[in-house]
C-alpha cells in the first residue's frame, strides 16, 4: 500500500487524506510540515511516505520539504487565484 503524506493546508489537506484513505492509500495529514521537528509522528510518516502531496505550499530551501524533496516524490497541488492588474481580468 503506497503511503501518501498530505501538507500544506489544512482545509483541503483533511479532506484530501480522507479521500484517498477511502481509495484504499495509507494517507495522512501532516500538519505544519515546516515545524516537521516539533511533531515526531508527522516527520516519521514524511519520511516513510512514498509521496508528499503539498497543497497550497511552495517550497522554501531551508523548509524540511525541501530536503525530501530531493529523494522523494513530490506533488505540487496549487489553490487559489494568481491576479494582477495587468492580466485583463474583470470580476463579475
Amino acid at each position: 500500500m503506497r503511503r501518501i503524506a498530505v501538507v500544506g493546508l489544512p482545509y483541503f489537506g483533511t479532506r484530501v487524506a480522507s479521500t484517498l484513505i477511502g481509495a484504499g492509500y495509507d494517507a495522512r495529514f501532516v500538519p505544519a510540515a515546516r515545524e516537521a521537528a516539533r511533531n515526531p509522528r508527522g516527520l516519521v510518516h514524511l519520511v516513510r511516505a512514498d509521496l508528499v502531496y503539498a497543497i497550497g505550499s511552495s517550497i522554501d530551501r531551508r523548509a524540511p520539504l525541501a530536503r525530501l524533496a530531493r529523494w522523494k516524490q513530490v506533488l505540487m497541488h496549487w489553490v487559489g487565484l494568481r491576479q494582477s492588474a495587468g492580466d485583463g481580468y474583470q470580476g463579475g
